[in-house]
């Protein structure tokens, strides 16, 4: 039995429901992307200034490249396995914490969490925008490993390996 309170309410879910999918779904944001290619020497072989030179293009290409303001970070070591034609490729991947988070942290100056809050306060507005600072620069440095794959490849398919790598953040 339909009374007028059920009615209601279903009248005011439908009216939810209708308003929440007429709003337009704002566009999938990419996030940008650095990377740290680790030597096994002293200088970059000839197959690691390969990987870098074809990676940074790759990204810069389809517009993920930054080397300062990123919210992923893959460290990479190649390695070409001795007679086979082949190459180890072992790929991290690091995330930055959220703007939002290092925002929040900022304004809490969390850098200088010891201090008490009368004392954060007693200080004058230069010494503020310090603490801030600082406690900003220190949470950008924070990462969480989000993944970890090792992959043995043909160095041939090197190129199909960072296009793969690349779609990832498309």
């Amino acid at each position: 039995m339909v009374t007028l309170r059920n009615f209601s309410i279903l009248v005011f879910l439908l009216l939810i429901n209708c308003f929440l999918f007429s709003q337009s779904t704002p566009p999938k944001e990419t996030s940008k992307v650095s990377f740290i290619v680790f030597a096994n020497n002293a200088e970059y072989s000839n197959l690691e200034n390969e990987l870098i030179n074809k990676l940074k293009s790759s990204l810069e290409k389809n517009n993920l490249f930054s080397s300062d303001d990123f919210q992923i970070e893959l460290l990479i070591g190649i390695k070409e396995i001795d007679d086979m034609n082949k190459a180890a490729i072992s790929v991290t991947e690091l995330k930055a914490l959220p703007k939002e988070t290092i925002e929040f942290g900022k304004n809490a100056q969390i850098f200088y969490s010891k201090m008490n809050e009368a004392d954060k306060n007693n200080i004058n507005e230069d010494s503020r925008f310090i603490r801030e600072y600082v406690s900003e620069e220190y949470l950008k440095q924070f990462r969480s490993v989000w993944s970890n794959h090792l992959e043995i490849i043909e160095i041939s398919g090197l190129d199909n390996f960072i296009q793969n790598l690349v779609a990832k953040y498309l």
